[in-house]
């Protein structure tokens, strides 16, 4: 099973934006423990940190340790651009990433991450998207008994219906002192 977490990641700058950001991976924390032994999941959104920002951020290193100690991933593909602009300063910050289910050591999911720069696009961050191919297990089951049906006679044409049970009764020979069909 998957599960896909979208995310908002206050940026940083002022103490109380610093806090937010720690008090969210907390939040998201608390997720991964929920779903991550029954759950692949995909954890995308705007992150305000970077894995590969050139200049050294508190911010960046507190992300980047939390998705090593969580074994959150960027999908091997991954382009290495900017996702964000602000006048000359671009950063990627925006990413799709990844978090096996736990105890799975056979890769289930493939995805192929693109940054999509298009032409109308106003705002100052790069829209990116993810393909998935998903591979399914298919399992058997087995119906006990015959599937028994009712007729929904608001639904029925009364008047074919009478028709074809005279035309089948034509053909069916019936005994008075019998309530049964012989065929």
């Amino acid at each position: 099973m998957s599960q896909v977490i979208n995310i908002y990641l206050s940026s940083r700058g002022t103490d109380t934006k610093h806090d937010a950001f720690r008090s969210a991976l907390d939040i998201l924390k608390e997720l991964l423990l929920k779903y991550q032994r029954t759950h692949s999941i995909t954890i995308a959104g705007d992150f305000n940190a970077s894995f590969h920002r050139q200049y050294k951020e508190t911010q960046d290193e507190l992300f980047k340790n939390f998705c090593k100690d969580n074994q959150i991933v960027l999908p091997s593909n991954y382009s290495i651009d900017h996702t964000y602009h602000q006048g000359d300063s671009k950063s990627q910050i925006d990413y799709i990433l990844t978090k096996p289910r736990e105890n799975d050591n056979e890769s289930t999911e493939y995805m192929h991450v693109k940054i999509l720069r298009e032409g109308h696009n106003t705002s100052d961050h790069y829209p990116v998207s993810a393909d998935f191919s998903v591979r399914l297990q298919t399992t058997q089951t087995q119906h006990s008994g015959d599937i028994v049906t009712k007729i929904n006679w608001e639904k029925v044409d009364k008047a074919k219906y009478e028709q074809n049970l005279k035309d089948e009764l034509k053909h069916k020979k019936i005994s008075e002192h019998e309530n049964t069909l012989r065929y």
